[in-house]
């Protein structure tokens, strides 16, 4: 971690203990088992895991870095990179056509203005 954690959560008498981070310190220097634990970093805090845990969250980390260069690598977009509080990226995409109705009223006046102005004399 890049900031020393506001507290350290250990695996003792199958529940979690919770420690400050120099008493974890002071711990681990005077017990030797100390050094086998797996800690995750989670909300600025260290969480004792499991191995299997462990090994699932850095893979997890590691895909969603792996999937980030791709997307950079290719150029992607994210339209949700433009949603601001008045505005939501998504509605770029909805194309703007005009109203079913609307063309329906105008194809309907158009056809009788034709046949009125038929009827129109010179």
């Amino acid at each position: 971690m890049k900031k020393q954690p506001k507290a350290v959560y250990i695996i003792e008498n199958g529940g979690y203990t919770e420690l400050t981070y120099e008493e974890f310190c002071r711990r681990e220097q005077i017990c030797p088992l100390y050094a086998d634990k797996l800690f995750l970093p989670l909300y600025g805090r260290l969480m004792e895991v499991s191995k299997e845990d462990y090994a699932e969250f850095y893979r997890a980390k590691r895909r969603q870095k792996y999937l980030d260069e791709r997307s950079a690598d290719n150029g992607d977009f994210s339209y949700d990179m433009l949603t601001t509080d008045e505005f939501s990226g998504e509605d770029i995409l909805i194309a703007e056509q005009p109203d079913v109705c609307d063309a329906v009223v105008e194809s309907i006046m158009t056809d009788k203005l034709r046949k009125a102005i038929l009827k129109l004399t010179d």
